[in-house]
């Protein structure tokens, strides 16, 4: 539920975005503070539509797409957000995640600086990659939340 409603608010500023959700088949549930983790999403949904914006005030115009999904990675729940901006820099990428480091103009450099502290109160972690080659030719950026372990007594289908 939290992956669904998180992208809501950005599907009515963006409407020359697509934001399309996959949350597989089955349902997950798992231990989390919903406040925080719907921030978290929201952010990383911000954050890939300006990274469009970005893009197509560079020239480039393809129309605007972010994927948001939720799945199991083994015995990892896991978020990913996939957008076809303008993707992360090669250098110092890891650097993204340290509070105040930005590469926007108008950026405070806070944002991924809280998921991952977010994701840090979880047991989780935040990784910063490029699209995969399938998602708009490899073009832009994924962001993945990845969950601590789900125990033995929590069920998981996905």
């Amino acid at each position: 539920d939290v992956v669904r409603e998180a992208p809501v608010l950005q599907r009515v500023s963006a409407g020359d975005v697509d934001i399309d959700l996959d949350v597989g088949k089955g349902d997950f549930t798992f231990p989390f503070d919903r406040r925080l983790i719907t921030q978290a999403v929201t952010n990383l949904v911000k954050n890939a539509h300006e990274a469009i914006e970005t893009r197509a005030e560079a020239g480039s115009r393809p129309r605007g797409r972010i994927l948001v999904e939720a799945a199991m990675a083994g015995v990892h729940p896991m978020i990913r957000v996939t957008d076809n901006g303008m993707g992360l820099p090669k250098e110092n990428r890891s650097r993204l995640a340290e509070p105040y480091m930005t590469t926007r103009d108008k950026g405070t450099g806070l944002g991924l600086a809280i998921v991952k502290r977010v994701m840090e109160e979880h047991g989780g972690r935040l990784i910063l990659e490029d699209a995969p080659p399938d998602f708009a030719d490899g073009a832009g950026a994924t962001v993945s939340l990845i969950f601590a372990p789900l125990p033995q007594s929590v069920s998981a289908t996905a």
